[in-house]
């Protein structure tokens, strides 16, 4: 008589993507094996969605993608499949961009620089990415009289 001892386990990962939805009823999910996961937003973090999502680690690399959702039907989802590289977390991708790390040549150094030495708290991998809400109406003031003092 054999014995076969199959090991599951289920681990918690945090999936995270910036996204600006196409409709304001629309919302992200991240689908893995076909199965879609909701994930949420708010006020104060909104355009990054996250979740959450329980991931079973016996089936070798996990390959998900995000899909925008249309009061709970699947609409548009990326055309590319991402793979899971942590075992806890994503990092903040950008929905329907590929790329999220790339190694970016350096610039020849044509002076001396001055400046003190580039730190460690800088990944030169990664481009930084401001998301800023205003109010509309200021905004507009200040682009058609951008010499105004106010």
């Amino acid at each position: 008589m054999s014995l076969y001892v199959i090991s599951a386990f289920i681990t918690p990962v945090t999936f995270t993507v910036i996204g600006f939805p196409s409709a304001a009823d629309n919302t992200f999910s991240v689908e893995i094996n076909k199965k879609l996961y909701p994930l949420t937003t708010s006020k104060n973090t909104f355009p990054l969605w996250s979740a959450s999502v329980p991931v079973s680690g016996t089936s070798g690399p996990v390959n998900y993608r995000y899909v925008q959702v249309n009061k709970g039907v699947a609409g548009t989802g990326e055309k590319f499949q991402r793979r899971l590289t942590s075992a806890k977390a994503t990092l903040n991708e950008f929905y329907d961009r590929q790329t999220t790390v790339s190694n970016l040549p350096s610039l020849k150094q044509i002076y001396k620089d001055i400046r003190p030495k580039a730190s460690k708290a800088i990944d030169d991998s990664q481009v930084a990415t401001i998301h800023i809400t205003v109010d509309q109406a200021a905004l507009d003031d200040m682009l058609k009289n951008p010499l105004d003092r106010k």
